[in-house]
């Protein structure tokens, strides 16, 4: 049974799946597909004008749509003369203009070279941060597919062998197949930092003096800890060293001593993307949507993840 919406497009007759697959599901081919004999925009319209779309309309959204993918200016050249990347780039935007719901990609990409191959994952997912298409995406690569996918199924034999986000499947395999089928996999580029954070507890600004938050330092065995306001967006942090020196001093406001600059990370930031932010002695902060707190990430704990 496959079902799109109440559809079971397995058992549906031929004049409800010409329907569905009209109106609901669109593709990209291994091989580009596109019509040799017509202008990029020409066949960007294809999908649209089969659905009985009028021209003006349909050229319209054509030309928004290759603009999209960055090939506005190619609108009215033949396919052949663009390059690979540039010709599955139209084959991309022919399936995003008829705005159907469900985008199938068969190895979209592995017809390209590798440096093209890796645009084409990057302007993807560019895509799909201001589309939110459903896109079911084949690939024989499993670093393309740990990259691109939120949800990924591996398959052997026919059978479907693990289901799992990214960082389940390259952190708990199923079984040996799969450890194998992921060993040489490059952990940064799939663990998050929200997988390895390190909760602990923040100082809230002014709910508590310089000695308080030293106490509770040495309480939890941290050398630093973030400073956060009300409500929970760190604002700094503070040493164990200033905090003690504070206290000799017989300073109690914790905003003269604490430190403003540092860096702050998405709990979706990949490893790789933040190895280049360390720059002092204060592990990352790792924020939510909402830039509240939501723990710490430091150079040691990716390692430990990296060669686990």
């Amino acid at each position: 049974h496959v079902f799109i919406d109440d559809d079971d497009i397995a058992h549906v007759d031929n004049a409800k799946l010409r329907e569905i697959r009209r109106t609901k599901i669109t593709m990209v081919f291994q091989k580009f597909a596109l019509f040799p004999h017509r202008t990029v925009v020409e066949n960007v319209e294809y999908g649209l004008k089969v659905r009985g779309v009028p021209p003006q309309e349909r050229r319209e959204k054509a030309l928004w749509t290759l603009a999209q993918v960055g090939l506005a200016q190619w609108a009215d050249y033949k396919p052949s003369a663009l390059s690979g990347g540039m010709q599955q780039r139209v084959g991309l935007a022919r399936a995003l203009a008829t705005d159907a719901e469900v985008l199938l990609m068969d190895e979209a990409f592995s017809a390209l070279d590798p440096l093209i191959r890796r645009d084409m994952q990057d302007e993807l997912l560019r895509l799909q941060s201001d589309l939110h298409k459903t896109i079911v995406f084949i690939s024989h690569d499993i670093q393309e597919a740990l990259k691109l996918g939120d949800r990924v199924a591996i398959l052997k034999d026919g059978a479907v062998v693990q289901i799992g986000t990214p960082e389940e499947i390259v952190t708990n395999p199923a079984n040996d197949y799969i450890a194998a089928f992921t060993q040489d996999v490059n952990r940064a580029q799939v663990l998050k930092t929200g997988t390895i954070l390190r909760k602990v507890v923040p100082y809230i600004l002014d709910e508590g003096s310089v000695t308080t938050a030293l106490e509770h330092l040495k309480t939890v065995n941290q050398r630093q800890m973030y400073v956060v306001d009300k409500g929970l967006h760190p604002v700094g942090y503070v040493t164990e060293r200033r905090l003690t020196e504070a206290v000799k001093l017989g300073t109690q406001d914790i905003r003269q001593i604490m430190e403003t600059t540092f860096s702050t990370v998405p709990e979706d930031s990949r490893l790789e993307d933040v190895l280049p932010l360390f720059n002092g002695n204060a592990p990352l902060a790792v924020v939510c949507d909402q830039g509240q707190f939501q723990g710490v990430v430091d150079q040691a704990d990716i390692v430990a993840h990296l060669v686990a």
